[in-house]
This record gives structure tokens, sequence and C-alpha cells, in this order.
């Protein structure tokens, strides 16, 4: 193959380098444009089907709101949150946060709650801002004595309404 390129003229070899470049350009040109304007195409042909199924969201998200109970959040709570997140927040509020020793979930909308040497009288006004603002109240309640008069160690289940 070399032989024959050094056998041709320096006008040969420049036609057929030039040749092949302009082959290739337009090849590479081809195979690039159809690409783009096939899947130009399918991206068109989706279109319309996508604008169906966000339709079909929005009308299943209305029913979805127009069947759940008022207050009715599922995990969530009437202040927006997940029954744990409002739990969390609300004994940080109520300085009870570093007393919290454990929070698990307990069903769809209810979490068990550990609570380790904290005033009684907070935990009684940590779980009636919850039942008033929250809508979330205490189902099952289990607490001994600690450390000093008036401190406990609570067990609680709280569920969200």
């Amino acid at each position: 193959m070399k032989e024959w390129w050094n056998s041709l003229s320096e006008r040969e070899r420049l036609m057929l380098g030039a040749g092949g470049v302009l082959l290739l350009a337009a090849a590479l040109y081809f195979i690039l444009w159809t690409a783009f304007f096939s899947r130009l195409a399918s991206l068109r042909l989706s279109v319309p089907e996508q604008r169906g199924e966000l339709a079909w969201m929005r009308e299943a998200a209305g029913e979805v709101a127009r069947l759940r109970p008022a207050g009715q959040g599922g995990a969530a709570t009437a202040a927006g949150g997940s029954v744990m997140a409002v739990i969390d927040q609300t004994a940080k509020q109520e300085k009870l946060g570093g007393k919290l020793k454990r929070i698990e979930p307990d069903g769809e909308n209810g979490a068990k709650v550990w609570v380790e040497e904290a005033a009684f009288d907070d935990i009684m006004r940590w779980l009636q801002l919850l039942e008033s603002k929250h809508t979330i109240r205490a189902t099952s309640f289990a607490a001994e004595t600690a450390a000093g008069p008036g401190f406990v160690k609570a067990r609680l289940t709280l569920v969200g309404q």
C-alpha cells in the first residue's frame, strides 16, 4: 500500500487525501444528522403520551386529596410533617430533646418513645402540646420513678390522628 501511495504523483495524492477527508466528513454529517432527527421524531411522538400521563397524575392527586379525611395525612400530621419528625421537634421545643432515648415507628401513623430522667410535668406539657397542636395523642403511657422527686422514666405509644 505504501509503495502504491509513493508511486502516485503529488497531485494525485493531494486529490485522494482531500477526497478521503470530504468522504469522512460527509459520512459523519449524515450519521449524526439522521441520529438527531430520528431522536427528535421519537421525542415528538412521546410528548402527547407524557402529557396524558401528567393529566392522569394530576387527576389522581386531586382524588387522593378529596378522599383523605380532614386531618389525615397517612404518615403526616396536620402540621405537615411525619409523626416521628413532629415528636422530635416538639420534644426539643419543650426541652425534652436530650431526654428522648429512643423513637421507633409503630404502624403507619405512630411511634414508640422512650424518655429517660425527665420531669413528669414536662412530659405532660409536651403531650398536651402534641395533642392540641399536632393531633398526636398518647395511646399508651407507662412511667416509673427515676433519680429525683418528680422525675420519671417513661415509655409512650403516640399516634397521629
